[in-house]
């Protein structure tokens, strides 16, 4: 981690220039050290063989966004609770591989890290890898792919034994409307098939799309592809996590935008969702 991030974790000054360290102060340390040492001495003595609560650090009575975080840490509390409805249904066990399929909202979920930062601070003893198939722009009966791929495809599958399945489609097909819900259907339980073949005896985890911000009409036709999904996630046992009213509760919440063009996820919106996940 970045001295400069780490300066903004704690709420602690930043160096000028990360590139050229600071010299040492008079007591022979950084500017930072000394700082982090001169907070240590803030929290009271934990009686021995405790610790100190990361909550305490985190909200010290000097840091001016105390506030902030004790809006974060509850977040991550009501999230952690969210999400332990969708962990019930997996058996997840040490050196887990989960393998990613889908659109753009898969491959940007895992290209921001706040699911996998979350999902290992959940589970901290399994040491669990997450891999990614998902490509943008597919869907989930047109995914196009080079020439040669199919043999490149088995060589990954082969590196990546997956006991945890989880598909995302919906969003760029609802373009189709009512009338390409049944080729979607059917698309989506032969896509189903396929990997169930490839990947005998795992999990699968289906993520609904997410709802189009501040576009009612559009999300009118989302809304029937997610319960498309929601169907097949029901026939085949599979975990259900239903994005989309996920996202309208957040867009609600926030006052700010949590998409870039309705669509895809910014920052914020990766943070509001991925404890859904």
């Amino acid at each position: 981690m970045r001295q400069g991030r780490l300066a903004h974790f704690f709420c602690l000054p930043r160096y000028p220039d990360a590139r050229h360290p600071p010299q040492s102060d008079t007591h022979g340390q950084s500017p930072l050290r000394s700082e982090i040492s001169r907070r240590r001495n803030l929290w009271p003595v934990p009686p021995s063989g405790s610790r100190i609560p990361v909550s305490a650090m985190l909200i010290s009575p000097e840091c001016p966004k105390r506030r902030r975080w004790a809006a974060v840490l509850a977040l991550c509390a009501a999230a952690a609770t969210a999400a332990g409805t969708a962990r019930a249904g997996l058996d997840l066990r040490s050196g887990d591989t989960l393998l990613f399929y889908g659109n753009s909202m898969v491959e940007r979920l895992l290209e921001h890290g706040e699911l996998q930062a979350r999902v290992h601070l959940a589970e901290p003893e399994k040491d669990l890898h997450f891999r990614s198939l998902a490509w943008t722009g597919d869907e989930v009966g047109n995914r196009q792919r080079a020439e040669g791929y199919a043999g490149h495809l088995r060589e990954l599958l082969d590196a990546w034994p997956a006991r945890i399945i989880v598909l995302g489609y919906g969003l760029p097909e609802s373009f189709a409307g009512e009338t390409g819900l049944p080729a979607f259907r059917t698309a989506l339980d032969n896509h189903l098939d396929q990997l169930q073949r490839q990947h005998p005896g795992a999990s699968f985890v289906l993520l609904s799309p997410i709802a189009i911000e501040d576009n009612a009409e559009r999300t009118a036709s989302v809304r029937r592809y997610s319960e498309a999904v929601a169907a097949a996630a029901r026939d085949r046992g599979a975990v259900f996590v239903d994005l989309l009213a996920a996202s309208l509760a957040a867009y609600e919440a926030h006052a700010d935008p949590l998409t870039t063009r309705g669509i895809h996820l910014n920052d914020a919106g990766h943070r509001a969702l991925a404890p859904v996940v």
